[in-house]
């Protein structure tokens, strides 16, 4: 009994879905209405953007609506990071118009200046250890402070450069300009 059943419901149940399936006409008529809808109403079609499309607005006064003329903003007239004024390029820079250049410099500036520090670090370390063994503990004293005066001035250079990197990014510059 069950098995008549479970076939009798099969068979209803396909029949059902046999009965009320669409068409491939009716399908491609309500295709063409719909193409017809889309070609009529031109607020619903969507421009792709392209990098063409980017190239044309570039300039920072375009991105965001600012001017990159330092006189023309009067919020930044007292900004002393704005005397010395980057070049306007034609290439990306940042909200306040410096380009890639600008944040390489600054980043190679304390760069080098952290280099000579951990080198004269590493210079009072060798010095430290060749003669640990002949100098008594008070006249190694001064050397040990010099090293931990240049270690102190490391860590204000690494932290200049925390900010550094903190300030461009508040700035809009891509974090890969400052690697």
């Amino acid at each position: 009994m069950s098995k008549w059943f479970l076939i009798s419901i099969l068979i209803l149940s396909l029949g059902f879905v046999v009965g009320h399936a669409q068409s491939l006409a009716d399908l491609a008529k309500a295709e063409r209405e719909r193409q017809k809808k889309l070609k009529s109403n031109p607020v619903t079609r969507t421009k792709v953007i392209t990098e063409r499309d980017l190239r044309k607005t570039n300039s920072a006064a375009q991105r965001n609506g600012m001017s990159a003329d330092p006189k023309e903003s009067s919020d930044d007239r007292n900004r002393s990071d704005l005397l010395s004024k980057p070049s306007l390029s034609t290439g990306l820079t940042d909200h306040n118009g410096r380009n890639e250049s600008y944040w390489r410099q600054r980043k190679a500036t304390l760069q080098k200046e952290l280099d000579q520090v951990e080198q004269g670090i590493k210079e009072i370390d060798d010095f430290l250890g060749r003669h640990h063994a002949t100098y008594t503990l008070q006249s190694l004293a001064p050397m040990k402070n010099k090293r931990e005066e240049k270690a102190k001035q490391a860590e204000a250079i690494r932290q200049k450069m925390k900010e550094l990197e903190d300030e461009a990014r508040r700035a809009g510059a891509p974090p890969a300009w400052l690697r």
